[in-house]
């Protein structure tokens, strides 16, 4: 084999690899969100993160994903209510994230929790035995940066003889309530860059002179 052929061969080959090698590794956007009563307010009542990796979006203009379409994504929360505290756990259906040059502008997302307890037995009507049934369901929808929801509480007496038919208690209407989403972006969505285009193609001339020239 010619030995000018053999050593311009390495050299070209350590270079590509070279080029490879420089290639930024994958990157995690991260974000962090906070829960208030109202924007501005000094009053936190949840807290969430969000994070993925940094190719799944270009980092340019606006875009709109859906936490599936986020590679290695991951989105959590915890946030107290009136009644009771939703987390990630209650969600329904896919979150969505709005993004602007990178950063993190707002969600879309809803969840929902009912609780039962069941309170002491009570004696009434006739002397019948009741145990009183309380269900509070809680709802919660995020648009933007704000968040609205509802609770409502209902109560159902259940007769310890089941021959007996349940006596429902006339419930209180739907408490609304609402809220601010702040968003802390800790790593924004930058855009990944990759060897350039120029310089591979330079080495490839060079090897491809070299080759003919052999031959």
């Amino acid at each position: 084999m010619n030995w000018l052929y053999l050593a311009t061969t390495i050299v070209l080959s350590s270079a590509l690899l070279s080029i490879v090698a420089a290639a930024p590794p994958a990157i995690a956007a991260i974000f962090r969100l906070e829960f208030t009563p109202f924007p501005g307010s000094s009053t936190v009542i949840g807290s969430g993160e969000l994070t993925f990796d940094n190719s799944s979006l270009s980092g340019v203009g606006s875009e709109v994903a859906g936490l599936d379409s986020l590679s290695d994504a991951q989105f959590g929360f915890s946030t107290s209510t009136p009644s009771l505290t939703l987390t990630d756990a209650d969600l329904i259906g896919q979150p969505f994230f709005s993004f602007k040059d990178g950063e993190l502008v707002g969600l879309q997302f809803g969840g929902s929790r009912a609780v039962e307890q069941n309170a002491q037995i009570t004696e009434i009507i006739g002397g019948i035995k009741y145990r009183a049934r309380d269900t509070t369901r809680t709802s919660l929808s995020a648009n933007g940066t704000n968040y609205q929801g509802e609770y409502v509480s209902t109560r159902v007496y259940l007769p310890l003889d089941s021959s007996q038919p349940p006596l429902p208690v006339p419930g209180q209407p739907p408490q609304p309530f609402f809220g601010s989403i702040e968003i802390e972006t800790i790593e924004p969505v930058t855009p990944v860059s990759v060897p350039e285009g120029n310089s591979i193609a330079a080495l490839s001339v060079v090897w491809l002179a070299m080759l003919f020239k052999r031959t």
